[in-house]
């Protein structure tokens, strides 16, 4: 979505939206703004049919649609709040939570000392500025896990290649033949062909199969390391006697719960016992599984990608669960979907994700955001409020902040006329190449893509390899929970219907 956006800023009321109580005087304050506008513009008629979503953060989206629901029985339309339709939370806050999700999950100080983990990253960088308290510091931690992520990928191109380092010569997975002389199909061929290879190696683990008797588990049969099926909570084992191939089922709990056993079979003795997990590699599998997410929305965002903002959000769906079964924004994502995929008709669905970002340059990948737009008006507004000195009213603040976005144009054209340019103090920012190269050396010492059975980290940062691995058993749990949840936000909220004579 490359086209230019308007943003205007509204003046600051002094409300609390913690309270409904202010919520609902916050919501008469929009709806007067409204009607207000349309009046002048001679569109009064529109008002009838018009709806224009709200956002927010997930206390804000939460106590204003509260706030519509104590309106319900009022009896003008203008007074049920039915113009401000839907109240959605806003991008910005969502990818400030599922980056703090991924901070929690993997940014743990006792894992400092597990060679290649975030904590142990954060230390050789030096990034002083990264503490774990994402919300007072979001740039610094994204700008730090967005980093760390970079150069996993790198290594695991360096791995795949069978590189020493960036610089060196790859010595496997070599394309076959010259391709800078060959054909555009050719070379295109044996791009896709190294690309799969690599993402197998970084998506390895993935797995979105949900019956867990078609998983396999590796076990080591007298020190030979081999995968079985699991089935009805046994392992099979085929063993070949006399000439004849047989099958041995043993109960997966008696090898979980003992280090082997041993098993007779006829004269034949031999032990079985489960492959000890490289929960190194389980550790840095699961972090770029929430880098790709964290990527892919940040991405989403700027391109303004309308169409793929909500399969991002139902991709995050099993992130949020996975870090607790009430996350707020689990239920946020919940709610977004089911206004614009279900409950709006087609047409307002698409206005209402459209809303969700703003383009002030009108140009390809400059979209944020309206959220964080809105952010940014409010810290112009509060140098404004700054400026009215110590004894400033409630009446002074409310109308300064009223005028702000005319005092910012005669301010910017005043600029603009004399030529003057706004210089800021220059400060000294640390390389992302060198600090780049740093975590590379690292990373090449641990080698987190090659497979070592028993490497053990902090008991504070073990985890499965793949985040769907930790909901097997628990997808009906999550199917049912998500099926409750939209069910519990559909009560309650209007279903319009699109008016194509409207037009």
């Amino acid at each position: 979505m490359s086209r230019k956006t308007t943003s205007f800023g509204l003046p600051v009321m002094l409300k609390n939206e913690s309270k409904y109580e202010d919520c609902v005087q916050i919501m008469d304050g929009y709806e007067k703004y409204l009607q207000e506008w349309y009046t002048k513009a001679g569109r009064s008629d529109d008002l009838v049919s018009l709806m224009v979503p709200v956002g927010g953060d997930q206390l804000t989206r939460v106590r204003l649609d509260g706030a519509k629901s104590l309106r319900l029985g009022a009896h003008t339309k203008e007074e049920r709040f039915e113009n401000l339709c839907p109240v959605v939370v806003e991008m910005f806050h969502m990818q400030m939570d599922f980056l703090h999700k991924t901070v929690l999950k993997f940014f743990k100080k006792s894992s400092g000392r597990d060679v290649g983990t975030l904590y142990n990253l954060k230390t050789h960088i030096q990034r002083t500025n990264v503490n774990g308290n994402v919300k007072s510091r979001f740039k610094a931690h994204e700008d730090f896990v967005l980093l760390v992520g970079k150069a996993f990928i790198q290594e695991a191109a360096v791995e795949y290649f069978g590189m020493e380092s960036f610089d060196s010569t790859p010595t496997r997975n070599i394309p076959e033949g010259n391709i800078s002389r060959s054909h555009l199909p050719k070379r295109l061929q044996e791009f896709k062909k190294a690309m799969d290879g690599l993402m197998e190696l970084l998506c390895a683990p993935l797995s979105f199969d949900e019956v867990e008797s078609q998983s396999k588990v590796p076990v080591l049969v007298s020190g030979h390391r081999i995968e079985v099926p699991v089935k009805n909570e046994n392992i099979a084992i085929n063993v070949q006697h006399r000439g004849q191939l047989l099958k041995i089922n043993v109960p997966l709990k008696m090898i979980q719960n003992q280090s082997s056993v041993k098993i007779m079979f006829g004269e034949t003795a031999f032990e079985v016992s489960l492959v000890k997990e490289d929960e190194f590699q389980n550790y840095v599998l699961n972090f770029l599984q929430h880098y790709f997410v964290l990527l892919n929305l940040k991405d989403t965002i700027r391109e303004g990608d309308i169409f793929r903002l909500n399969n991002i959000l139902k991709l995050a769906m099993p992130f949020f669960f996975n870090h607790s079964s009430m996350s707020k924004y689990l239920v946020e994502c919940i709610d977004y979907v089911l206004k614009t995929e279900i409950i709006m008709p087609p047409k307002l669905g698409m206005q209402v994700r459209t809303a969700s970002f703003v383009n002030l340059k009108g140009r390809q990948a400059k979209n944020k955001a309206a959220d964080m737009e809105k952010e940014n008006q409010v810290k112009e507004i509060k140098d404004l409020i700054r400026g009215l000195g110590s004894n400033k009213t409630e009446q002074a603040i409310v109308k300064v902040t009223a005028a702000a976005p005319v005092i910012k144009e005669i301010v910017n054209k005043l600029d603009g006329q004399i030529g003057y340019i706004d210089r800021t103090s220059v400060h000294k920012k640390r390389s992302e190449n060198d600090d780049l190269l740093m975590i590379a050396k690292v990373l090449r010492e641990v080698r987190p893509f090659v497979k070592i059975d028993g490497r053990k980290v902090d008991e504070s940062v073990r985890m499965k390899a793949a985040v769907f691995l930790d909901l097997k058993g628990k997808h009906v749990t999550f199917n049912e929970h998500v099926l409750n949840t939209a069910l519990r936000l559909r009560r309650g909220l209007p279903m319009p219907e699109e008016n194509e004579d409207a037009e």
